[in-house]
């Protein structure tokens, strides 16, 4: 395991500069230990998971079931959940004590079972925790939908709060509905959603309004990540992502577009073909990064056993710091951006800009 370094300006390609640094290999556990409290004047982001859709990635694995899309934003004794699809829960405990007392708020991109099958559980199991669980309501923030999924969500689990005895404002789960604009203001964070398009394939412009989605804008102490959710080439997420230092994008597979959620071909691929799909193609997230010029642009939420062809296909059009997300990768945006990697594999390792090495 090391830790990767990226020290870069917002100005052309050539006046990037990143910087590696090793450091001496530890364990798992020791990797993903977090101090519950970061820094002030820093945002430090977890990418818990990144598997996309209902086998959380492993479309090509008939045995197996990956965890799905979740990102942990936290701000000195506050966080902040973006998506919670499979093992939510599990990968913030593995962070240690404090995270999961501290969490409260989770926005979703939009309402698609990858996205919030893991929502029940981070509501839930924190109740009954003897110490290091929450003790206010979790509110839960979303395109139309949310506020009515969360009411029926609570409601199936009505029994099971009546048969604990576990009646209290700790154990409520508050659904908002949300547009665009800025949704949370408090403390010097702000957070700002943003339209997106994630319409089924096929479906008339004009009625692509029916299947609203979002991304988000996370600025403090003037840091900001950008979190894309699922899309397909947005120039209103160009618009919104505009200075910011890291861009967490998701991307389609790595065949040839359409439909299908297999690696070969996740509703976008290599080419052009994912504007017509509803996911983002590889070349046009690297039109995406070329024109916001982040210090850091990663992927998430794409089928697992892609990570090169990410990387390669990427360059084509992209020479900046690169990162293909991986679990319990860890991102640190400060006076420099710093990449903990969440596991030894090259491919999840930070790919500095062309020519800076």
């Amino acid at each position: 395991m090391y830790t990767s370094i990226v020290r870069q300006s917002r100005q052309s390609a050539s006046n990037v500069c990143v910087f590696l640094a090793a450091i001496a290999a530890i364990s798992p556990l020791q990797l993903f230990a977090q101090d519950a409290y970061v820094d002030q004047g820093t945002i430090r982001v977890t990418i818990l998971g990144v598997g996309a859709g209902a086998r959380g990635g492993n479309f090509d694995i008939t045995d197996s079931v990956g965890l799905n899309i979740s990102t942990l934003v936290e701000v000195e004794d506050k966080a902040f959940l973006f998506d919670a699809g499979r093992g939510a829960l599990d990968q913030i405990s593995k962070l240690g004590g404090g995270h999961l007392a501290k969490l409260d708020h989770v926005y979703l991109t939009h309402l698609h079972g990858d996205h919030n099958i893991g929502l029940p559980d981070l509501w839930l199991s924190p109740i009954r925790m003897p110490e290091g669980g929450r003790t206010v309501p979790l509110q839960v923030f979303g395109p139309v939908g949310t506020e009515q999924m969360a009411f029926h969500i609570a409601t199936a689990f009505d029994y099971s709060l009546f048969y604990n005895g576990n009646l209290s404002a700790t154990d409520t789960l508050i659904g908002k509905n949300i547009q665009q604009g800025i949704v949370y203001d408090e403390d010097g964070i702000t957070i700002t959603a943003f339209d997106v398009d994630h319409s089924p394939p096929n479906v008339a412009p004009d009625d692509r309004e029916n299947y609203p989605a979002l991304g988000f804008r996370f600025d403090y102490a003037g840091r900001s990540v950008v979190i894309s959710g699922d899309t397909r080439f947005s120039e209103n997420l160009i618009q919104y992502s505009q200075g910011a230092d890291v861009l967490i994008h998701e991307v389609g597979g790595a065949g040839g577009g359409g439909g299908g959620m297999g690696a070969a071909g996740m509703g976008g691929g290599m080419g052009t073909a994912g504007r017509g799909g509803h996911h983002t193609s590889i070349l046009e997230a690297g039109e995406v990064f070329n024109r916001v010029q982040p210090k850091l642009a990663v992927y998430s939420h794409f089928p697992r056993g892609i990570n090169q062809v990410l990387i390669d296909q990427t360059r084509t059009v992209y020479d900046g710091a690169l990162l293909v997300g991986t679990e319990m990768t860890v991102i640190t945006i400060g006076e420099s951006v710093e990449v903990t990697p969440g596991n030894d594999d090259p491919s999840t390792a930070l790919q500095p800009a062309v020519g800076s090495e």
